[in-house]
């Protein structure tokens, strides 16, 4: 049977393109549909983080911002009973945090924050954290949803009912400047520090 022109057209158009799934959304909902930049090619974002109150897996209450202060965060949204991307995040955080050394706490602080926060509560985070050997200057945030939806929505964030489509990209930058990289979780180790350092010397100028 002879397929009509249109149909081939469209047929071979939808093979070319690929599925189409939108995987992140500019801030406040500004969609870009590109693939995520790796490493130092990432573009500058300029990225309002609210102040939001956050719960670590300790059980310690504070500001989004206060945790931060002044330092270089490594960032990302995860979840507990992930069984896709989160391992591999989990996995390069704590590789990182070995790395990274004394410059911990100092100049650079690791946060995963949660999309599914009725879930991750302190107890089953701090039991996710010690399968890392408690690693310092690493927080696993939980909080109340509708706060934390103002931090997802700030960095562009989808969270529906499925907490499994979530971004599993990582954002490199400063809450006080609203200043962040995003770059792809398939990095290794050392070029995610090498964006750190580099997004770092971007910042003190």
């Amino acid at each position: 049977m002879r397929q009509s022109r249109p149909l081939l057209t469209l047929l071979v158009v939808t093979l070319l393109q690929g599925p189409s799934h939108t995987l992140w959304a500019g801030p406040e909902g500004a969609v870009d549909g590109q693939p995520q930049a790796q490493g130092s090619s990432a573009r500058m974002l300029t990225i309002a983080c609210p102040d939001i109150p956050v719960q670590d897996q300790e059980g310690q209450i504070g500001s989004f911002h206060h945790l931060a202060g002044d330092r270089l965060v490594m960032l990302s949204f995860t979840y507990g009973t992930c069984r896709t991307a989160c391992p591999a995040v989990n996995g390069l955080f704590a590789a990182v945090h070995r790395q990274l050394g004394e410059r911990l706490g100092r100049d650079v602080v690791l946060l995963s924050i949660t999309v599914d926060p009725e879930q991750d509560r302190p107890g089953f985070l701090a039991s996710q954290h010690e399968q890392f050997g408690n690693p310092v200057h690493w927080y696993r945030l939980t909080g109340d949803r509708t706060d934390l939806a103002r931090l997802w929505r700030a960095f562009g964030i989808r969270v529906g009912g499925d907490p499994a489509a979530h971004v599993s990209d990582l954002f490199i930058g400063s809450p006080a400047r609203g200043a962040w990289r995003r770059v792809t979780s398939l990095l290794s180790p050392q070029e995610v520090i090498q964006v750190l350092d580099e997004t770092k010397s971007a910042l003190l100028h």
